[in-house]
């Protein structure tokens, strides 16, 4: 199974990023900064678009916010896209709630956490995608990211079977915010040392993106992929 975590920045590359998801071939997508709309515009990708043209029959989107830009009405959230089918869908608001009257000024930190189950080879596992709280100034972390990892980390403990958490969680590896799931997952980002998740497209030299698994998932490869088709670079990982 391969899956590719990756904060698609909105769709800005969309050409490359079309080309590039089609060249990996994942199983499945877990995306941030996703946006969803009916209409095909230039101006950015859109989830159905991505999901039509990669093949994926199984979608999952939770938007944080509704806006409108040039009439129509775009959510904005995090997606999981599947080959497999998603035997089960929750999400929830680790901060505020939706929001369907976006404007330009009001708070953007408005987070959620997704969670699909599918069967993999007789085995159940559970999926999380998530967009962290972004403190402009660092990645170090305050006290709201802090409660909101320990809510999302108290919530995947709860769960029964092998978990696969993804997200660009806008937080430093060893920051306090991320000691609750450091401690409760296996960090791959850490594990595998890698020292920057951002492509040289930014001004940035920092790890934020990343792929948690539970130690009973036995891991084929994990890396970072150096194409460039966000500020952000993608996470593969095949089991």
């Amino acid at each position: 199974m391969r899956l590719l975590q990756l904060n698609i920045w909105n769709g800005r590359l969309d050409k490359h990023l079309l080309r590039f998801f089609e060249r990996q071939e994942a199983d499945i997508l877990c995306l941030q900064e996703v946006s969803s709309y009916q209409e095909d515009l230039p101006f950015v990708l859109q989830l159905e678009r991505i999901a039509s043209q990669g093949g994926y029959e199984h979608v999952f989107f939770t938007p944080m916010f509704r806006y409108n830009a040039l009439g129509l009405k775009i959510d904005f959230g995090n997606a999981i896209l599947s080959r497999f089918p998603l035997q089960h869908t929750y999400s929830f608001f680790t901060r505020a709630a939706y929001n369907p009257d976006y404007v330009e000024g009001d708070d953007y930190n408005l987070r959620n956490v997704q969670h699909a189950v599918i069967d993999y080879k007789g085995m159940s596992i559970h999926l999380l995608n998530h967009h962290g709280h972004h403190v402009p100034e660092h990645k170090n972390g305050t006290q709201d990211t802090d409660k909101q990892m320990q809510a999302t980390a108290d919530y995947i403990a709860d769960l029964s079977g092998p978990v696969v958490f993804c997200g660009d969680l806008n937080l430093a590896p060893h920051s306090r915010s991320l000691k609750p799931l450091n401690s409760l997952l296996t960090n791959l980002s850490v594990k595998y040392g890698l020292t920057t998740t951002r492509p040289p497209i930014t001004d940035r030299t920092e790890v934020c993106d990343y792929i948690f698994t539970s130690p009973q998932l036995k891991i084929k490869t994990f890396t970072a992929l150096e194409d460039i088709v966000s500020d952000h670079q993608a996470l593969l990982l095949e089991l």
